[in-house]
């Protein structure tokens, strides 16, 4: 069930990569995911989940030891209710869309790029936002369930209702393996098709090699959003020679329902500003990133209503997690951490305090 080998893997940036022997571990059905798990817990083996790899926080990079669960095969979907379809977490947003287009019908909210990279689970647990966030808000604004297993074998799904369903956005593969969700989907402009009900197979899987980029991205109450947006990006133009520079961006995050405490702690209108870029010709200077980063520190500790995306973006071992969550937001992560995963054998460390990494 589980395959061992030490070859190299690394995240989107390739900037952290994996060390020792690792065990794989590829799952097709929940069936096959809980009996895997069975054999885990009796192990006492840690375990790191990975959709796509599309983040740069090295949080989805198996550790020696470790049984890492690729999604991949979890690729099913079924329309069940009309309006929404729902899908393994496996499958890319955008091969959901491709799925959908010739149906008549469309997600609300998936990344840009018009390609294939993060998946329906690592979208969650990143948090996700796209171009029509101006209009449907987040990701999470446009899903209805989720289901999700934990290392301990429960089976749960997750409706809007549930405490738990905020937590799980941002929540960087820290509480429970995801294995599928349910998305609100709409017409397509101008179609007239039947709500394919009943329909149920398995997604296409499409492949794109990305160009290499990085960014740094903030959330940020909308009122400041234009004189932040301005700051960000003169800090990278200071740090012009880094990358071939791409215009700063931003995305309107309009509240709806709610704002998943782990992208921010205000429940109010949001705009995700950033800057970005390519790699220059011989690829990245890990010295000239980490200044960027630095100074893009700096800014964010000059203003606490801003938080950083770090469940995508670039960071370096000893990123503050707690600090960079606040104390209050922190310990609730924490508090379901220890529900969902009381053995910490989840993707430990990243929820460590810091006194407990200096001592590990």
């Amino acid at each position: 069930m589980f395959e061992p080998t030490s070859r190299p893997m690394t995240d989107y940036g390739g900037f952290h990569q994996s060390n020792g022997i690792y065990w794989r571990f590829v799952p097709q059905d929940v069936g096959t995911l809980w009996a895997g798990l069975s054999e885990v817990k009796a192990r006492g083996m840690a375990v790191r989940v990975r959709g796509a790899g599309h983040s740069m926080n090295g949080s989805s990079i198996p550790r020696s030891g470790e049984v890492l669960i690729e999604t991949r095969g979890l690729d099913s979907y079924v329309f069940t209710r009309p309006g929404t379809i729902t899908v393994g977490a496996g499958a890319t947003m955008w091969d959901v869309q491709r799925l959908l287009e010739p149906l008549g019908y469309e997600l609300l909210v998936l990344n840009d790029g018009n390609a294939p990279a993060s998946t329906v689970g690592g979208y969650v647990s990143a948090g996700g936002f796209g171009a029509e966030s101006w209009r449907h808000g987040g990701f999470w604004e446009s899903v209805e369930s989720i289901d999700i297993v934990t290392l301990e074998g429960a089976v749960r799904t997750v409706a809007r209702a549930d405490p738990l369903f905020s937590w799980l956005f941002g929540s960087m593969g820290q509480l429970c393996i995801i294995v599928s969700a349910t998305l609100a989907v709409r017409p397509r402009a101008g179609g007239d098709a039947t709500f394919p009900l009943g329909k149920r197979g398995r997604v296409p899987a499409s492949r794109h090699t990305w160009e290499k980029t990085i960014w740094f991205s903030a959330f940020v109450p909308r009122p400041v959003w234009g004189e932040a947006r301005r700051a960000l990006a003169a800090i990278g133009e200071r740090h012009g020679h880094m990358w071939q520079a791409r215009p700063a961006y931003a995305y309107s995050l309009p509240f709806g329902r709610f704002t998943p405490p782990l992208i921010h702690p205000a429940q109010q209108d949001l705009v995700a500003v950033g800057i970005w870029g390519e790699a220059p010709e011989g690829g990245f200077d890990h010295a000239a990133v980490r200044a960027l980063d630095a100074d893009f520190t700096l800014w964010l500790r000059a203003h606490p209503d801003f938080r950083r995306y770090a469940q995508t973006e670039l960071l370096y071992p000893g990123f503050d997690i707690a600090a960079h969550f606040g104390p209050e937001c922190f310990a609730r992560f924490r508090e379901w951490k220890n529900q969902l995963d009381p053995s910490g054998r989840l993707a430990p460390g990243l929820l460590d305090l810091p006194a407990q990494r200096a001592s590990a």
